[in-house]
């Protein structure tokens, strides 16, 4: 079978041999509580840009993940694959189908259990449409994690706006701590001011579980303009590495000026 294109890809994502076709996930046991396709697109558009999903018609708790190349699938496969949610251990394989097809395609009457997310409105979804992005973010790619790095917040939002967020959807956050974006300076040295409606902070939330960190992802990966990704380390020593590059904290109810 005919390999992938040479693009860009993480050395520690270079499967070999993989088939161009394998671009299908089956997902088994997918709790209700992220058992929509909004939902599984923030989940697993983390490791990879998510082209279609399925939630299945007869089996209404598993679903087919449809990425735009084999090797996404693979990576979400390797890091998905067995974790558990809300009690359900997911199983992720990789499916017989070479694509997920819409119902209008089989001739069937359009539903909300499948969607497409190729067309163009997604574009600022996608994490890794450009060679520029796969080489930022696939080296950010690991297991999911109880903490979370949040950014696109809408100016005027403090830390504890964020954890409210959370906090009314049922999910326990330990703490969330926000940094200042800063101005950017240019090779000669002058600062270049943030346009008006750039994000002036990003955030970080510890949830009490990965349990809740996966659903929080789930549910509001892309929502409002958030991006939302599992981050390495506790929010202390996060806090300490900050303060270590003098960048600002935002804590509490303060807002970014």
């Amino acid at each position: 079978m005919a390999a992938e294109p040479n693009v860009y890809i993480d050395s520690k994502f270079n499967y070999w041999n993989l088939p161009t076709k394998a671009r299908v996930l089956l997902i088994s046991n997918v709790p209700q509580a992220i058992c929509q396709p909004d939902l599984l697109y923030n989940l697993f558009s983390f490791y990879g840009d998510v082209e279609r999903v399925k939630v299945l018609r007869n089996k209404n708790n598993c679903s087919l993940v449809e990425f735009s190349t084999a090797t996404f699938a693979c990576i979400a496969k390797d890091h998905l694959d067995q974790t558990c949610i809300r009690g359900e251990k997911l199983v992720v394989t990789f499916s017989r189908f070479a694509s997920v097809r819409m119902p209008e395609e089989i001739g069937l009457p359009g539903d909300l259990n499948t969607k497409d997310y190729s067309g163009p409105e997604y574009q600022k979804f996608r994490r890794y449409w450009s060679e520029e992005l796969k080489k930022n973010n696939m080296r950010n790619i690991i297991i999911p994690t109880s903490t979370v790095h949040i950014s696109g917040l809408q100016n005027g939002k403090s830390p504890n706006d964020v954890k409210r967020l959370f906090d009314d959807f049922g999910l326990s956050v330990v703490d969330c701590f926000g940094v200042e974006v800063k101005s950017k300076k240019k090779k000669d040295g002058q600062v270049v001011p943030l346009p008006p409606t750039t994000p002036k902070m990003f955030c970080y939330v510890q949830f009490a579980t990965v349990d809740d960190g996966l659903v929080g992802l789930s549910k509001f990966g892309n929502s409002a303009g958030m991006r939302i990704s599992f981050a390495k380390g506790s929010l202390e020593s996060l806090k300490k590495n900050f303060i270590e590059k003098k960048l600002p904290l935002i804590i509490g109810d303060q807002i970014p000026e």
